[in-house]
Formats: C-alpha cells, structure tokens, sequence
C-alpha cells in the first residue's frame, strides 16, 4: 500500500481516502511524517506527488495549473510550469482564462524563482522571451514596474550602457575638435562667423517654433560665401524647417536617407494615423551657390548605428562621414549644433577637417568626446 504522508500537526498531506478506508476496515496504513512544513510547502508537496504518481489528462493538468494560478497568481508562467511539468505557454493560456472570468487579478509584476520581482514582459516567441529575460538580468534593480514589451527594455538597457561609459574622466581632444556643453541659442557663435563651409543640423524636431529659427539664424551667421547646410527633418515639423531656414539660406535639394532594418510606425495628426516611416529627409540650403567637387548622391543608403546617443536617437555616422566629404575639403570648418555622438565621429572620420560641435546635454557631450578621442587615436 502506497504511503499516507502526514504532517508534524496531524494533517494528512496526501492519501486522504486511503487513510480514511484503512480507519473504516480498522487496517494499518504504513505513514510517512514529514516535518515542518508551511501552508504554501504542503500545497507544493500534494502538487508534485500527484503530478508525480498519476497519469493525468490534459484537462486536469491544466485544472492543477489553474490550482496552483489560484493559490499564487503572483509567480511567473516560467515558476507555475516549472512545478506542473507544462510548458509555460500552456500556464500563460491558464492564467488568462483565469483573468477573464475574474478569479485571479491581472497583476503588473511576477514573482521569479529567485525571489524577486519582475515586470510582465509582452514578447512574440521563445526568441523575444529569451532576450527580455536578458536583458532583464541586465537592468537588475533598474528594471521598470508594470507591463513592458522588449523594445522598451532594449531601450532602457542601451541607455544604462550609455550612461555608464558616459561617466568616466573627460577626454582629451585635438585642438582642432571642440565639443562643448551649453544652450545652442545662447552660445556666442562669433568666433566663427562666416568661416563654416558645412553646417549640419539635427536638433529635436518636435519643438516650438523658437528652435528652427534660431538655428537657421546661427546657420547664417557661421557659414561662409557658398556654404552649405544640411538640415535633418521630421516629415510632420518639415514645413516648420523649410519656412525657418527659407528665409535665411536658399533651398537647394532634398536628401533621402535609407538606413537599413530603420523603418518605425509613427502616429501622425489628430486621428493618430499609423504609418511605417522607412526615410527621413535631409532638407540642403546653401547660403550663395551649392557647389560641389563630387556627385550629390541625393539618396543615401547606410547601415542604422543609432545607438550612441543617451536618449536612443542619432544619426549614422557613416552618412554624416559622407556629407561632410561631399561638400567640405581638407581644412574646412563644419559646425553642428545639437550636434549629437554620431555627428562628431562622423565628422573626424574625415580626416583634416576643423569641427565645432555644441550639446546642451552633458552625457551626448561626454560620450562625443571619448568616442572622438578613440577614434583620432594612432592605431
């Protein structure tokens, strides 16, 4: 006869009916005690016997997760599978039934099998579950609360990494690099008046109307006879970036940038429309006459390295490396406001070139600098 397991206090854990039959024919059933044993250890103990000793079907497994949902609707899909033998889609699909018809509530956190807690992670597959839990593990303490998809986790995971390289010692730079922090409309750009053959812009496009006319304005003061502007823009604030920069400079071409595997779905106007913006525009204004010794290749095509800057958004370097070869020579001053990680690389890639850059933010500031400092580096 198979063993009734008892616990210190009497309770019989597992063999109820055995026991009580045996009790009933006044026979003798062999016990098992076990010791101190908590509420939640009892109920674990008379799960893993059952799924242990009987061949359920798959209804009854799943009413034993929904048992085990209902008993602790807090621990993860991963947990409640890992003690009923299923697979943890099969526990996922349990719980939302559960949910639906309000047994359990639809909790924001999950207990691990480590003890903490963690965010429900939206994922698509067992590829997207493995690199949430990744980069979960990488987040530690700084992972958000609630229910989070994997984007935002890569997100915050790319920044943690950004920050933290961005907070060692300053770099040291050429003297013919200069990055600086400070307020792009109120930094005094006279130093270079009339001196820059090619000023690139790529501030923050949803803005007020103040940002593009003070940087059309700075644009104007700092190029020279013939100089050349390269204006990053949104497709909605694009009227807002012609009329600014319209009344400064002469337009001259649109640029089409095409970085691969860089196509997002945008919401755009009041209806909240959702398109799939594959390109975006770099608007050309010359203050004189666009003059070029190369071919303006007006559609560009390169690899999306986005990933420098702090709060996720920056140009490839490899497309700014090519405007500034397209339309500067050696010698050449190229200024960037809001100038970004990616646009200082970009403009050391070309060698020769004399380059100011201004940030207001300390960390893009810091991590240009080191970044620049290795890239100038004697290999």
């Amino acid at each position: 006869m198979v063993p009734i397991l008892v616990a210190q206090d009497g309770e019989v854990i597992d063999g109820r009916l055995r026991h009580e039959i045996a009790v009933e024919h006044g026979l003798t059933c062999p016990k098992i005690l076990v010791g101190r044993l908590t509420d939640e250890d009892r109920a674990d103990l008379r799960l893993a016997v059952n799924l242990y000793r009987r061949h359920l079907t798959q209804a009854q497994v799943r009413e034993l997760v929904a048992w085990d949902l209902r008993r602790r609707p807090e621990a993860s899909d991963r947990c409640v599978a890992k003690r009923t033998g299923v697979n943890h889609r099969t526990v996922a699909g349990v719980r939302r039934s559960l949910e639906e018809r309000g047994e359990i509530l639809h909790l924001p956190e999950r207990a691990g099998a480590d003890g903490k807690r963690y965010p429900v992670v939206i994922t698509n597959g067992e590829p997207q579950a493995r690199a949430a839990a990744r980069l979960l593990h990488e987040l530690g303490e700084d992972a958000p609360d609630g229910h989070v998809n994997v984007r935002t986790l890569k997100t915050l995971a790319h920044k943690k990494r950004v920050e933290a390289e961005a907070s060692g010692p300053e770099a040291e730079l050429p003297t013919n690099i200069t990055i600086i922090r400070a307020d792009v409309m109120k930094y005094d750009w006279s130093p270079y008046e009339g001196r820059a053959r090619l000023a690139i812009v790529d501030a923050p496009w949803e803005r007020d109307d103040d940002l593009p006319r003070a940087l059309a304005e700075i644009c104007h003061k700092v190029l020279a006879e013939n100089g050349v502007a390269c204006v990053y823009s949104g497709q909605a604030s694009m009227p807002a970036w012609l009329e600014a920069f319209g009344r400064m400079l002469k337009y001259e071409w649109l640029l089409v940038s095409l970085n691969t595997g860089d196509g997002k779905v945008r919401c755009h106007g009041a209806a909240k429309t959702p398109i799939c913006s594959a390109f975006r525009p770099i608007l050309v204004f010359s203050k004189g006459v666009l003059r070029s010794e190369k071919m303006i290749q007006d559609v560009l095509r390169v690899p999306a390295d986005k990933g420098n800057h702090p709060q996720g958004w920056d140009q490839p370097s490899e497309e700014v490396r090519r405007l500034v070869d397209t339309f500067t020579a050696v010698g050449d001053l190229v200024v960037s406001p809001c100038c970004g990680v990616n646009t200082a690389v970009g403009v050391v890639a070309c060698a020769g070139r004399e380059f100011v850059g201004v940030d207001a933010d300390v960390q893009v500031v810091k991590l240009a600098r080191r970044r620049v400092a290795e890239a100038v580096k004697p290999r």
